[in-house]
């Protein structure tokens, strides 16, 4: 699957070099339901103000969610929203170890070091589920916090021919 969303986006930086904004929009879109990193290619349009483009990807999202209701039901739909999502998000994998290193997750990182559990994690660094929250919330903020400054940092470099 990765492979297929790699070659999308670079079939979509392709497209948006050889000035075509829909079709770079659309190749960008066709994944973007299957996997989340793609939306990435969202901000860029928008930052460079590519309206083409970013609403072509997002039209393109609409249908091939569209396609996928109407090919799988609604009812699978709306278990995901309702039971699969949040708990993704979250970290929370049912049937899965939480404490796993399997992962490579700050969440697992922060439940081996801060939440005691008898089984999995007897002896944490520190059993405190107060500081596990406030990691994983401190982590989250610090990665968007400097997303957001390197891209205002080096919004002045990006000209029209460096990103799709």
């Amino acid at each position: 699957m990765y492979l297929l969303v790699s070659f999308s986006m670079l079939a979509a930086f392709y497209f948006s070099k050889r000035d075509a904004p829909k079709t770079s929009g659309f190749v960008a879109g066709l994944f973007v339901t299957v996997k989340y990193f793609p939306i990435v290619v969202a901000t860029n349009y928008v930052l460079k103000k590519n309206w083409r483009a970013f609403f072509c990807m997002v039209l393109m999202c609409i249908i091939t969610l569209t396609a996928s209701v109407v090919t799988l039901a609604w009812e699978v739909h709306r278990q995901f929203f309702n039971m699969v999502l949040g708990s993704h998000l979250q970290a929370d994998l049912s049937g899965q170890n939480p404490f796993s290193t399997t992962y490579q997750s700050f969440d697992s990182l922060f439940r081996q070091m801060f939440v005691f559990d008898s089984s999995f994690n007897p002896l944490p660094l520190v059993a405190s589920s107060l500081v596990y929250i406030g990691m994983k919330a401190l982590t989250v903020t610090s990665i968007l916090a400097l997303g957001a400054y390197c891209i205002l940092k080096l919004r002045h470099l990006w000209s029209s021919s460096d990103l799709p």
